[in-house]
């Protein structure tokens, strides 16, 4: 995706070692390649068996382990799905912060079903921490919010007062 923003966040002190930095930049290629697909052939291989996800969102629960994970994720999908078409995770900044952690702010953007504008539905924020083998260990969904100018209103029914 254009406009991706990828640094290092590291700030000199208390160097990682050297393997648990190639560790960290081998899983920070694999995030910045993965998530763009996570909406659909996504490559689960790069977590853990007994992955964490940790949601601060009331909609989406915190799981343990990769079906749970597929689960809580097409959840929150699935519903999005109805509403857009073409949805796919538009990564636009992406951070290494040594020894083992990843941050992202991404959003997500599909073509309106109802008008077939572009527009970007979501934009959130996610942590990953990366253990000693490489494989991401825990996932936080640490923030997200409704693009609210640019998302479709959803119809109603009954529009009128309530009697």
């Amino acid at each position: 995706s254009s406009g991706i923003n990828a640094e290092y966040g590291g700030n000199g002190s208390n160097r990682p070692d050297q393997e648990k930095i190639l560790a960290l930049s081998k899983m920070f290629d694999n995030i910045l390649q993965e998530m763009p697909n996570l909406l659909g052939q996504h490559d689960y291989s790069i977590y853990s068996q007994d992955l964490e996800f940790v949601s601060h969102l009331p909609m989406v629960p915190t799981v343990r382990g990769i079906s749970p994970y597929k689960l809580a994720l097409a959840a929150w999908f699935r519903p999005l799905q109805l509403l857009y078409s073409d949805l796919y995770i538009d990564v636009m900044e992406i951070l290494k912060h040594p020894p083992d952690t990843v941050s992202m702010r991404w959003g997500i953007c599909g073509n309106a079903r109802i008008n077939n504008l572009h527009t970007r539905v979501f934009d959130g924020t996610s942590t990953f921490l990366v253990e000693e083998t490489g494989l991401i260990q825990t996932h936080i969904l640490d923030k997200v919010s409704l693009d609210r100018d640019k998302t479709l209103p959803i119809p109603t029914l009954y529009s009128g007062p309530l009697l």
